[in-house]
């Protein structure tokens, strides 16, 4: 999912949007166009005035703008000029989406860009379950009451509804010819390496709503086979995020023997949709003398925190389950470049914790705070996702641009795909090496 061009909401869900979302959103994109009120105002001013809703949102709200200069020397704002000349050049609503996506990219953050067809249609599904004094159900409102919204994504941007369902063929056929490859299953996977280690493939965090009692059933399976083992890998590798509550509520809870816990902190700004968000919360006040006693905070961070309004606490908190195994053996989590978002605060929490050895790679980042928050630009009607928050992980690392370093580094890995035997997995030898095997 790191710096894909137009990223689908959570890329390892993208069969699950096509399945789940499709029936859920069945007939919805079908609208009376006489529900379309007319546009008057000449379509340049319109994307002008998109375009500085965009930046303003980037200027005010966006976290990550002065990190991006501190530690790249890149300064996304003092390019205004170029950014606008960029989008200026579109001749319809079309081109407008993908100028000003490519200007969102410049940003190099997987959870802020235009949201395509796949994006807004999962975002509904997952937000029709929010509570309804949860930001999200607002987001699902204004997704689902927004008529020029519904025509805007109609067919996928860019498509034609033939050439739509010739691709939804196309990606249920590349699917259907995965699973009768070598590749790895898209889903939950279970394997015994030499008949000593139990492995565990956890490819996607499925959203908590869709997960379902075989899903419960089959996870039981294999830890009851894997309780029988001194030594259990699981790998994330190339996982992209989803759904924390994946792994705090239905993975680890029935793994681990004891409770871990975890305090994480997300700084945010104070424009006007992260007013919104956070208008109803504790937001506590930027004090370094109060931060340093909960994290290390460097004189690059403070820099950073003067730009920031207050913070919160996300307090993770994972206990064992009574369908526990209660594994009593050594774990090892495998990570890559591409473990990101919810998969990420899965590789911090289990780094600090200690409740197992990181191998692989550095990770993708991003993984501290909830949600992305979603607009929806007032004269196009597109919709647009950005990261909300800045989140340091424990040791005052800003994760976006400091993703989590693991144990033991093993360069160039990405998952079994690559390999025809697990045990010839670069990373899955470290750990044989490490069990003393």
């Amino acid at each position: 999912m790191k710096k894909a061009a137009l990223i689908i909401f959570g890329t390892a869900l993208s069969l699950a949007i096509l399945f789940v979302a499709g029936n859920f959103l069945s007939g919805f994109f079908d609208i009376n166009t006489r529900q379309i009120p007319k546009q008057t105002m000449p379509f340049k001013t319109q994307i002008e005035q998109d375009f500085d809703y965009v930046f303003d949102i980037i200027k005010n709200d966006y976290p990550y703008t002065e990190a991006l200069k501190q530690y790249t020397g890149y300064d996304f704002l003092a390019d205004y000029d170029k950014h606008k000349a960029h989008v200026m050049q579109a001749k319809n609503k079309t081109e407008f989406f993908f100028l000003m996506d490519d200007v969102l990219k410049k940003l190099n953050n997987q959870h802020t860009h235009m949201m395509t067809k796949a994006d807004v249609e999962y975002g509904i599904g997952i937000y029709s379950q929010s509570r309804h004094d949860d930001y999200r159900w607002q987001i699902y409102t204004d997704l689902t009451r927004d008529p020029i919204l519904k025509q805007n994504y109609a067919t996928e941007i860019g498509l034609t509804k033939e050439q739509e369902a010739e691709l939804r063929k196309q990606k249920i056929a590349e699917h259907d010819a995965k699973l009768q490859s070598d590749q790895p299953p898209p889903s939950l996977s279970f394997s015994v390496i030499d008949d000593k280690l139990a492995y565990l493939r956890v490819p996607e965090m499925t959203h908590y709503s869709q997960l379902y009692d075989e899903d419960v059933s089959t996870l039981m399976g294999y830890l009851t086979t894997a309780k029988n083992y001194p030594v259990l890998i699981i790998d994330i590798r190339g996982n992209e995020g989803g759904d924390t509550r994946y792994w705090t509520n239905f993975l680890l809870p029935r793994i681990i023997k004891q409770p871990y816990s975890l305090k994480l902190l997300s700084f945010y700004k104070n424009g006007p949709h992260i007013k919104a968000y956070t208008k109803d919360k504790e937001l506590k006040p930027i004090n370094l003398d109060e931060i340093k006693r909960i994290i290390p905070v460097s004189n690059t961070l403070a820099d950073i925190l003067t730009n920031f309004e207050g913070y919160l606490t996300q307090d993770i908190q994972v206990n064992p389950s009574p369908q526990s195994i209660h594994f009593n053996g050594k774990i090892y989590l495998l990570v890559d470049h591409q473990v990101y978002s919810s998969a990420e605060t899965l590789a911090i929490f289990a780094k600090n914790t200690h409740f197992a050895t990181l191998i692989g790679e550095q990770t993708g980042g991003d993984g501290i705070g909830t949600d992305p928050m979603i607009v929806i630009l007032p004269n196009t009607h597109f919709a647009m996702r950005f990261s909300k928050q800045l989140g340091v992980d424990p040791e005052g690392n800003i994760n976006e641009f400091h993703p989590t370093m693991p144990n033991y580094v093993v360069k160039h890995t990405s998952g079994s795909a690559k390999h025809t035997r697990l045990v010839d997995d670069p990373a899955i030898k470290k750990a044989i090496e490490l069990s003393g095997f």
